[in-house]
């Protein structure tokens, strides 16, 4: 006697095929960024006087800044990693650098980043956290590399650093030291669903198998 167990066997098999992939988090560390990025953001050169407060600024580029602590680096005082010209950071700042707000939900955002110690990256949707994590930056690579998230859905990145220096005196904040620059986003209408057409024709396949199997079995 043949029963269904089998194809509701296959079923669950195969619904963790298809969701082994979906929703999928990265956080980038790389020293290249996104492939093909629907905007890259390299801060010009001198667009604005040393030390200016950026907050929305690159408002048309779709990315403003939170608080006051991101300064503009001009091309001939920019620190690594500045790939391009220009930069933001700050050369002794006593706080946290805060957010990287985009002006619409985003699936993909790196940047090539500096800091003396780590870093933790975390982004947010709407108030609500969607992914974190605390990684190794150093002053060891010149270059920066990249960091960020790829495969969520989210509008915004806080980000906190570990104090590197003591400050001048004991009764001051220690200092933090960051640099930014060549921040790459892709906008989540830009990128392509999950491929589930394909994995669908192989469920709808292995499904259709299965039955066929139990119908020659029954008529047998």
């Amino acid at each position: 006697m043949c029963t269904l167990k089998p194809v509701f066997t296959a079923i669950i098999a195969i619904g963790i095929m298809l969701g082994a992939d979906a929703g999928a988090t990265v956080v980038n560390d790389s020293n290249t960024g996104l492939a093909s990025p629907d905007k890259v953001i390299d801060f010009g050169s001198n667009l604005y006087f040393a030390f200016t407060p950026i907050t929305n600024q690159f408002a048309a580029d779709g990315v403003t800044f939170g608080g006051s602590n991101y300064l503009y680096f001009t091309s001939s005082g920019a620190p690594t990693p500045a790939r391009t010209a220009g930069a933001l950071g700050h050369p002794h700042n006593v706080t946290q650098p805060g957010s990287i707000f985009f002006s619409s939900t985003v699936t993909d955002a790196v940047f090539s980043w500096r800091a003396a110690v780590g870093t933790t990256f975390s982004a947010w949707r709407s108030g609500v956290l969607q992914e974190q994590a605390t990684l190794a930056t150093s002053f060891d690579d010149s270059t920066g590399r990249y960091y960020g998230f790829t495969g969520i859905l989210f509008d915004e990145i806080r980000l906190s650093i570990i104090p590197d220096f003591p400050g001048p005196d004991s009764n001051l904040p220690a200092f933090t030291i960051f640099t930014l620059d060549n921040l790459q986003y892709n906008r989540a209408g830009r990128v392509p669903p999950v491929p589930l057409p394909a994995s669908l024709l192989l469920f709808g396949t292995a499904l259709a198998g299965l039955i066929g199997v139990r119908r020659v079995r029954k008529h047998a």
